[in-house]
């Protein structure tokens, strides 16, 4: 039988989660799916647990290896040999909640060029689906609320059609290690119809020491290179929305790279950090960005880096109490 949904899951070196994550698909309340592995040249044990685990699974469960080339290459591998209608991708160091598959493939069911993505959370969540609340958006309005912040969402909680995929030739950018499921998330957006905001939290999000969001190093200037080919993107394919995106979205990436380096370096460290890009010439143009954070946050930054570098560790101080 050919499955609704294909998940991809790229592991490099995650041994450790196997269990964890093989336990999440055992307890989907929807079985209509495929599973694809994809080891991305692991060096530890990941391929004889994946093995021990499937072994005692069903053949909905798939692996495929490549040299280590990194989670875009892995994530691209795994579409190529996806065969179900719908695609999901899914971090093997997270998890999702037992209604996952359920409530998105329900989401989308009745069209084949609609999406959808659900929230995420750090913790699960006890979820009654005959309350949860779907609001539905057009693409144009979506990527409006992506460039100002009022969406936020990954490629890891999307679940999208196969065909939208391969019909417009979408991979995930290869060779870098920031940003690149944003610059995925951007272009689906782009080419759906319909896009459906699932407003509970079905995907849970473990941000592990080590993990990308807790880095912060020269790769993360990726992520302005991506923002850069997103222009072009859009220029090509979205006329419309390409005056808006060029206005703000590499800036916005710009002050979101340095907040992040402010909440996990040291004032030294930031310091050397912020000499690194010309931040201050792209913060200077988000003087009329629609958000107060935003707007006050870059005139401090402009001001003084201390008083900025101060200003970010108190407030996510509190925000993590």
């Amino acid at each position: 039988m050919v499955p609704l949904i294909s998940a991809i899951v790229p592991i490099y070196n995650g041994e450790a989660y196997i269990a964890k994550i093989m336990n999440c698909f055992k307890a989907q309340t929807f079985q209509n799916f495929e599973v694809i592995f994809v080891n991305d040249g692991s060096t530890d044990e990941t391929m004889s647990k994946l093995i021990e685990n499937i072994n005692h699974s069903s053949e909905k469960y798939k692996v495929f290896s490549q040299e280590n080339r990194g989670v875009s290459a892995a994530r691209n591998l795994g579409i190529d040999y996806a065969s179900g209608q719908y695609i999901c991708f899914i971090d093997v160091d997270d998890e999702i909640h037992e209604l996952f598959f359920e409530i998105l493939y329900n989401t989308v069911a009745q069209s084949k060029e609609e999406i959808a993505f659900c929230m995420a959370s750090h913790n699960h969540c006890k979820i009654n689906k005959s309350i949860i609340k779907t609001v539905s958006y057009s693409s144009d309005i979506v990527l409006e609320k992506l460039l100002f912040s009022k969406i936020s969402t990954g490629i890891w909680g999307m679940i999208i059609p196969t065909k939208l995929l391969k019909d417009n030739n979408l991979k995930f950018k290869e060779g870098f290690n920031y940003s690149e499921d944003l610059h995925m998330v951007w272009r689906v957006v782009s080419f759906s119809k319909v896009i459906h905001q699932i407003k509970c939290s079905l995907y849970i999000y473990n941000e592990n020491e080590g993990s990308a969001m807790t880095v912060i190093n020269n790769n993360r200037f990726d992520s302005m290179l991506l923002m850069e080919d997103l222009e072009l993107f859009f220029e090509k394919n979205n006329s419309t929305f390409f005056p808006l995106f060029k206005k703000y979205g590499k800036s916005r990436m710009s002050w979101s790279l340095l907040w992040q380096a402010a909440h996990y370096l040291n004032f030294n460290e930031f310091k050397e950090f912020t000499k690194k890009y010309e931040f201050k010439k792209d913060l200077v143009k988000l003087k009329d960005y629609p958000s107060l954070k935003v707007n006050l946050s870059s005139k401090i930054f402009l001001f003084s880096s201390l008083l900025y570098f101060l200003s970010v560790k108190v407030l996510m101080r509190n925000y993590r109490k």
